[in-house]
């Protein structure tokens, strides 16, 4: 649903989908989808996709760190903006404000 409002809406240019990913289980941390189908999916929008691995056991120290290099080389291509889609509960709203380089609230446009 986010990602539909934001390729409808001309103030915005998503130049990638990004997702982090279970090394070990080779499936989206969060959900548990496997990345097999999750590029099928991504194939299917047409969008790049980009995928941040993390270990078996992540930690939010290895999440923060791997996602602010992703963060902060999107923001060296001239990214501004970031769209989180999974912030239906307040806490994880309030702490990807918080944690992340560009301090906004993942989708990402320019």
């Amino acid at each position: 649903m986010a990602l539909n409002r934001i390729l409808n809406d001309p103030c915005y240019e998503v130049v990638a989908l990004l997702t982090t990913c279970n090394e070990h289980f080779k499936r989206v941390s969060m959900h548990g989808v496997r990345v097999e189908l999750l590029d099928r999916q991504t194939q299917a929008i047409g969008l790049p996709l980009e995928k941040i691995f993390v270990s078996g056991q992540s930690s939010n120290d290895e999440y923060q760190r791997k996602m602010s290099e992703y963060m902060l080389a999107y923001k060296a291509r001239g990214v501004t903006s970031c769209v989180f889609e999974d912030i239906l509960l307040e806490d994880l709203r309030l702490w990807r404000k918080q944690n992340h380089p560009d301090r906004s609230a993942g989708n990402l446009s320019r």
